[in-house]
């Protein structure tokens, strides 16, 4: 009786998922985007902070970076130059979501004033050259996950499942033999 019950169990997890995936699909072509809205907390007078890194983690030095405020688009963008540490500093922002732009790619950025941040927003952003353009990059190690696609995700969870059911069911199976 364990083993027919056991194997639906494990045809369950694994299969339902690819009927929920389905709905996730793209048309052909498209590609999804993943964008990863930072909580980044203001400094004191209300600057974002920030740095400008190759991908080895050299600091680039005299590179024009661009902060437009999303609650007044038609306001002139803030225009940045990086220092000979890679950093700038914003004028004042109020709180909310800033686009900055850094060779042509625009990265959205929720922007809290100092002590009303949610615990584990990053108090500096910090942004990395590379071959294909600026990319952000987190603070915090299981950013990884966050990363993921739903697909991704999904799979991850078979793997775990099928990882915990398997050798349940195989167990089951040699207890019913003896």
């Amino acid at each position: 009786m364990r083993f027919p019950i056991s194997w639906m169990l494990v045809f369950s997890l694994t299969a339902s998922p690819a009927f929920t995936m389905a709905a996730d699909a793209q048309p052909s072509g498209v590609q999804p985007t993943r964008l990863q809205l930072r909580n980044v907390e203001l400094n004191v007078e209300g600057q974002l902070q920030g740095q400008l890194l190759t991908s080895a983690g050299v600091p680039v030095a005299a590179s024009k970076i661009r902060v437009r405020d999303q609650r007044d688009i038609a306001k002139a963008a803030q225009e940045l130059t990086t220092d000979d540490k890679g950093r700038f500093r914003t004028a004042s922002l109020t709180a909310g979501t800033c686009v900055v732009e850094i060779d042509r790619v625009a990265y959205a950025v929720r922007v809290w004033p100092q002590g009303t941040a949610p615990p584990k927003s990053l108090k500096t952003v910090a942004f990395v050259r590379t071959s294909d353009g600026a990319t952000v990059r987190g603070n915090r190690i299981s950013d990884w996950v966050y990363s993921l696609t739903a697909v991704e995700k999904a799979a991850l969870g078979i793997g775990v499942a099928a990882a915990i059911i398997i050798p349940i069911a195989v167990a089951d199976d040699d207890d019913d033999a003896s």
